[in-house]
C-alpha cells in the first residue's frame, strides 16, 4: 500500500539527505529529479494491524467445548483466521479456562 516511508540518501557523506512522505510522494519526487545519484536506503512503515476477526474467540470456545487441545485450537485459528501463532495460542488458552 501507500505507506509512510523515509528515503535516506548518501547517509555517510556531507550531503546526506532525508525525505519523508508516502511511498507515492517519494516516487513522485524522485521522478521529478533529472538524475538520482548516490546510495539510497528506503525505510517503510509496517503494515497496519489487521483487525482481529470477532469470531476467532467464538471458534476457540466451540473447539474447547468439544474437547480439542489448546494446540489443535491454536493451529485451527492460525489457518482459519490468519492470526499470528502467539495470538492464536492466547485465544485458545483463554477459551480453555
Amino acid at each position: 500500500g501507500d505507506r509512510p516511508a523515509c528515503l535516506a540518501r548518501s547517509i555517510t557523506k556531507r550531503d546526506e539527505r532525508y525525505q519523508r512522505g508516502t511511498l507515492r510522494a517519494l516516487c513522485d519526487e524522485l521522478t521529478a529529479e533529472a538524475t538520482v545519484r548516490g546510495e539510497c536506503t528506503v525505510i517503510i512503515a509496517g503494515a497496519p494491524a489487521r483487525p482481529e476477526a470477532p469470531d476467532a474467540t467464538t471458534d476457540a470456545a466451540h473447539l474447547a467445548a468439544s474437547g480439542a487441545s489448546v494446540r489443535t485450537s491454536a493451529d485451527f485459528l492460525v489457518r482459519r483466521h490468519g492470526l499470528p501463532r502467539r495470538r492464536a495460542y492466547e485465544i485458545a488458552s483463554a477459551a480453555q479456562r
